[in-house]
Order: C-alpha cells, then structure tokens, then sequence
C-alpha cells in the first residue's frame, strides 16, 4: 500500500488514564503564550525532550506543577530511564527518571512520565490547559487538536468513536518520529498524550494511527460500529460510541 495512501488511511486516538497522585491541577488564567515570551530555562508543554539512554526524542505532553511531573508517551523509554530537556541551543538539562507501564510493541496505555523535575524547571501549558476531573468525555464530532516538536505545527482531526481506551479519528493528525508525547487536546482542555504507530487490523489494511491519554473514560463494550465512512454522521452530537471490533489491533512500529 502507497505511504500517501496508508496517510491517508483512519487515524485512531489511544486513550488510558493519566496516574497523578493527588488533585488534578487548576488551570492557569492563561495557557497560550508566544515564542517571545518563552523563557528557554524552563521546559513548556510541546517542547523536546531526550531519553540519555537511547538518544530517543519526545515531545512534552502535560505540565504538571502539581506533582512536579511532565507526561509524554509511554514508548518513549523505559523505567528508569534518564531524560533531559534539549533546548533551543543544543545544549541539555537534566530532568529526572521516567516511569511507565507501557507494554512495548502496543498501543495500549502508551503514556509515561518523568518524575520528580527540579519546580523551577517547569513551565507552562502554552498549547491547552490541563484537564479536569469534570470535563465531559470527548463527543463524536469533536475536533481533536495535536502538536509535535519536530513537525512544529498544530494538527486537527474530527472524534468518530472509540474502544475502550481508543478514539478513533478523521484524517488529520499525522505525525513525525519526534513529535510521540506532545498533547492532544479538545475546546482549549488537554485531554492527553499523542503518539503516532501504524497498525494492522485482523479485517483491515494498514493504517496510521495516534495514541491519545484520557482522563475517566469508561471501558463500555459495545456493537461493533457502521462503515467507517459513515460513523461520523450516523453519531455526531453524541458522546464518542464504543467500538469493539478494533479491540484486537496489534502495533507494528512506533514512533
């Protein structure tokens, strides 16, 4: 199957709760800045990061000042594992140790995070506010909103459904090696961590797909959905319906 064609192919959102020990935190008055207001000494959601161990690059998804945490993709590295902020200089700061439960070679449950940053380290959510506990779960119709750092643009898709932990998506959010942890998010709120694999279904081509961190979303089953061509319409305005079938979807890379 053509590149441009696999591209072109569903994106699916993954989704699996956030593990922050204690209160979420409050959103700031204000989570959008410009790059003249950023100060390169601290590390803002969106920004790259690097694993020490296998040089491997990720993209900041949440800031998270509560727990003095910054959450990116799970696949990112491995528990342990020694991660610094690359800033726009080249040079690298030390951050902390990652922690993860990710299975390697799934989607599922792809986010990590590295604990315990220096407070003075950490900066702001520039693209999205953190979520909360109240926040309604993401609807079909949705527009869904990523960024990555090396693509160093935002990307809009539309929700369609979901499995359990799995949003599935219009076109849209396509992403780079590099850009695997930045964050997704819905009316201005982050609703998680994105990453981007090509999977395989057992009736299905390749397709691409992101991965995505959500918070309190219920693991219902239900009927497997409609063509793919219609889900949009046949659910838009309700809340983003379940779909077992992609239940058994195996990761063939990530990045």
């Amino acid at each position: 199957m053509p590149r441009n064609s696999r591209r072109a192919a569903l994106s699916f959102l993954t989704a699996a709760a956030f593990i922050l020990s204690g209160p979420l935190p409050a959103a700031p008055a204000s989570v959008v800045t410009t790059d003249a207001d950023r100060d390169d000494h601290l590390v803002d959601q969106g920004e790259k990061i690097q694993n020490a161990r296998n040089r491997l690059s990720c993209t900041v998804g949440l800031v998270d000042h509560e727990n003095n945490t910054l959450h990116t993709a799970g696949h990112c590295g491995a528990d342990g594992d020694p991660f610094y902020h690359v800033r726009t200089d080249g040079t690298r700061r030390y951050l902390g140790f990652f922690s993860t439960s990710h299975e390697a070679g799934t989607a599922r449950n792809d986010i990590g995070a590295i604990t315990g940053v220096n407070p003075a380290l950490l900066g702001a959510n520039i693209f999205a506010a953190p979520p909360v506990s109240d926040d309604e779960p993401p609807r079909a119709g949705d527009e869904i909103c990523a960024y990555g750092q090396v693509s160093d643009r935002v990307r809009c898709g539309t929700v369609m459904g979901r499995d359990g932990e799995v949003l599935v998506t219009t076109p849209g959010l396509a992403a780079l090696p590099g850009d695997s942890g930045g964050p997704a998010w819905i009316d201005g709120r982050t609703v998680g961590v994105y990453t981007a694999d090509w999977f395989k279904g057992p009736d299905t081509d390749i397709s691409f797909a992101s991965t995505v961190t959500l918070l309190g979303q219920p693991d219902a089953v239900a009927p497997a959905p409609p063509a793919v061509g219609r889900i949009a319409d046949a659910y838009r305005g309700t809340e983003a319906p379940v779909l077992s079938s992609l239940s058994s979807l195996s990761s063939l890379s990530s990045r």
